[in-house]
């Protein structure tokens, strides 16, 4: 049902979002010519199973968890460059 995959995507944003802080991340300060400090994120992906999946799934898999870990630091996910 739709309902309860908001509310499990809409806790996984909250635990990345903990976590992050947890952390110890926190809201970047702008530099001055208004461009977010770099910050560095390893990824490890466990499925739950021995099926194969493909990177791009298993990403889309993890958008709330992404932008949990957005909320946290202040820069949006849309800026985030991805280095495989």
């Amino acid at each position: 049902h739709r309902l309860a995959l908001a509310n499990s995507k809409r806790k996984a944003r909250w635990d990345a979002y903990c976590c992050a802080r947890e952390a110890g991340v926190v809201r970047f300060p702008k530099s001055p010519d208004g461009a977010a400090q770099p910050l560095s994120v390893d990824v490890t992906f466990q499925p739950p199973d021995r099926r194969r999946r493909d990177l791009d799934g298993m990403i889309s898999q993890g958008k709330a968890y992404f932008d949990g870990i957005a909320d946290a630091t202040g820069v949006d996910d849309s800026l985030w460059q991805w280095a495989f």
